[in-house]
């Protein structure tokens, strides 16, 4: 059944047929198991079929009768493009269903497929400042899937099916593998594996449990795509390098080593501190059990972090010009946010910033990130909103300002202070005060084990959990950049 939709119209085959010439050859943008894909020209009001090269051009999908994609899946993105709509996601325009004739209408998106500008030889560079741009709008497609009530898994997230534009503007399409996410008290959904070698997750593929955390390892292996140049499966390559996953981990541990994977046609062309951001990011996406990887909100954040000085692509290794450039961003940081709380971090930042200090603070990170994901949603049920809120909106702004090594030991100062100091904050909008500490402990590594385990948290760990666990991730992974 096709669900009533304002977005979509229902369109004749005989329209269609004229806005793309009777589907002839000179109109064919592509052609796959499924079916056939023409360029075609629509009236912009009407949407009836328009002289070519004036109106709306369309991409218009043509379905085989006996193809890979069947009457289901057809349906299946019917329904879900004509009921969702993002910057980021492909507008579908309008469908036809005439006896065995199946079509979609679809906006026409000049540049594309990413996977016909990423791996062809001939195809000219993507520089470094795209591949982030298109990273982060997909991931900003995914996140909006996934946060959608009801939860959509995409379920085929890959190269191939990020379109762009005419400015490189990413959006996500083929919906016709998408599914509805897990309701209630289920915690995924069983349903028959499908997808496309490489890009689907190990435990989906050995289970058939599927889960938002799938299309996470998807967009891993996207982004490797993205700083390697290179397909995720590649059986023209020799042995262990035909799996881009099993080549590329050794080099991701190792920000020393990352160079040796990086696309060579960049020339070096990109910033070294972005890519070993980017790397470590993916690796994070593509871990072997599920409950290893963030979710895509946390992935969308960490892209957004990186610097937006180093987006334009400094040639690696030009140390000298970055070292000039951190430092002074540096020194501008700690007296850029004038607040109690944050004020009292940056006087004592030479105090706690000794190399076994931040171990011992990324350490805890590491351990608290896998419980915190799970009680999420318990943290985001506050009934007071503080003055500290406030105070924290404004580091999480001001980090991406300066976006600096300076600036993220600020921020994971200001986790472990908001953990395990004794703090005095407004618990309303009055001018009353109180004290208040998690558990009558000092010690961050106790606090990790009794706060989670007990699932049972302060007023002051209510207020301040969802920031917290908004940045643990970021914080963690640019910490291994520096």
């Amino acid at each position: 059944e096709i669900l009533s939709s304002p977005y979509l119209r229902a369109l004749l085959l005989s329209e269609l047929a004229k806005a793309t010439t009777n589907f002839h050859s000179d109109c064919l943008l592509g052609e796959g198991g499924f079916g056939y894909v023409y360029k075609g020209w629509l009236c912009n009001h009407t949407l009836t079929a328009a002289t070519p090269g004036s109106g709306l051009g369309v991409a218009v999908k043509k379905l085989k009768p006996r193809g890979l994609q069947g009457h289901k899946e057809w349906l299946s993105e019917v329904n879900y493009l004509g009921q969702l709509r993002h910057p980021n996601l492909v507008k579908l325009i309008g469908f036809c269903l005439e006896g065995e004739n199946r079509l979609l209408v679809y906006e026409f998106m000049p540049r594309g497929s990413l996977e016909n500008h990423l791996f062809p030889k001939s195809a000219p560079v993507l520089p470094w400042a795209t591949r982030i741009k298109v990273a982060i709008a997909a991931a900003r497609g995914l996140s909006f899937l996934h946060d959608a009530e009801p939860q959509v898994i995409y379920r085929d997230f890959k190269a191939s099916n990020i379109l762009l534009d005419s400015e490189f503007n990413a959006k996500l399409s083929d919906f016709g593998l998408a599914k509805s996410g897990p309701t209630g008290d289920h915690s995924h959904v069983s349903t028959q594996v499908m997808g496309t070698q490489g890009y689907t997750a190990p435990e989906y593929l050995a289970t058939g449990k599927l889960t938002a955390k799938c299309d996470v390892y998807s967009f891993g292996v996207v982004l490797l795509e993205l700083l390697t140049g290179r397909r995720v499966m590649d059986k023209r390559k020799a042995g262990a390098e035909q799996n881009l996953i099993e080549w590329a981990t050794p080099y991701l541990h190792d920000k020393k080593k990352l160079f040796r994977i990086m696309d060579t046609k960049l020339e070096g062309q990109y910033p070294r501190k972005a890519a070993t951001i980017a790397a470590t990011l993916a690796l994070h996406c593509v871990h072997p059990e599920s409950r290893g990887r963030p979710d895509m909100s946390f992935v969308l954040s960490a892209l957004e972090q990186l610097p937006s000085k180093y987006m334009s692509g400094r040639p690696f290794g030009d140390r000298k010009k970055m070292s000039k450039s951190r430092h002074k961003s540096e020194s501008a940081f700690p007296g850029s946010v004038r607040t109690k709380h944050t004020s009292r971090i940056s006087e004592g930042l030479k105090e706690v910033l000794g190399e076994r200090q931040r171990t011992r603070m990324v350490q805890f990170l590491m351990k608290l990130l896998p419980e915190f994901e799970s009680i999420h949603g318990s943290l985001l049920n506050r009934e007071v909103t503080s003055a500290l809120d406030v105070e924290l909106a404004v580091v999480l702004r001001e980090e991406t300002r300066v976006g600096t090594q300076a600036a993220m030991e600020s921020m994971s100062l200001l986790v472990v202070a908001l953990l395990a100091q004794k703090s005095t904050i407004d618990t309303s909008s009055r001018t009353t005060k109180r004290s208040v500490q998690c558990y009558e402990c000092n010690d961050f590594d106790h606090i990790a084990v009794n706060c989670l385990k007990k699932k049972k948290f302060c007023a002051y760990c209510k207020i301040t959990g969802h920031h917290i666990f908004r940045i643990i991730v970021i914080v963690l992974i640019v910490h291994q950049a520096y």
